[in-house]
């Protein structure tokens, strides 16, 4: 496949893949949400509610201290229920393909996802970003969506063609 110009990968999206795929990309999100410098101000934030608790303070010493460790509990919430859920909606979405295999190509002009049902013709414009995690590589695209490409079945010429197309990763 060297010097191919339009390089294309393939691979089958089992269950396990996509559970694998769904889990790394929402432990990503998780390093993006919980930064160790939130998690310090959070901590401190948690201190002085717990300490404004001793004391008897003010209602409105209770409620500012209060608000930080209140946040981070209703963010861990949100990102475990995503944690969970976000594996089981991609397998029940993978159920209703004849086959499970995945053709990724690069054009010039656009990047092109194949399944047994569809065929997702996306211009370069349209991506926004490309995410590079352990086992993945995760095609963000400008309108929310988010493919996961495995990182072991991209060929050296299929990096090197997205690279030249510029996208951001």
């Amino acid at each position: 496949m060297s010097g191919d110009a339009n390089p294309s990968t393939s691979f089958d999206m089992t269950d396990q893949l996509a559970t694998r795929a769904a889990r790394e990309h929402w432990r990503a999100v998780g390093r993006r949400l919980f930064t160790p410098g939130a998690l310090v101000i959070t901590a401190a934030s948690a201190a002085l509610f717990a300490l404004a608790l001793r004391k008897h303070a003010s209602a409105w010493w209770l409620l500012l201290s209060g608000t930080g460790p209140s946040l981070l509990a209703i963010v861990a919430t949100g990102w475990l229920t995503g944690f969970w859920w976000a594996p089981r909606a991609m397998r029940r979405r993978l159920a209703r393909l004849p086959h499970r295999t995945v053709t990724l190509q690069c054009t010039p002009a656009s990047l092109v996802f194949q399944t047994a049902t569809e065929r997702l013709e996306l211009a370069w414009s349209e991506v926004a970003l490309v995410d590079q995690l352990r086992s993945f590589w995760l095609f963000r695209l400008k309108s929310g969506a988010v493919i996961p490409v495995p990182r072991a079945t991209m060929s050296p010429d299929f990096l090197a063609a997205i690279e030249r197309r510029g996208v951001k990763t």
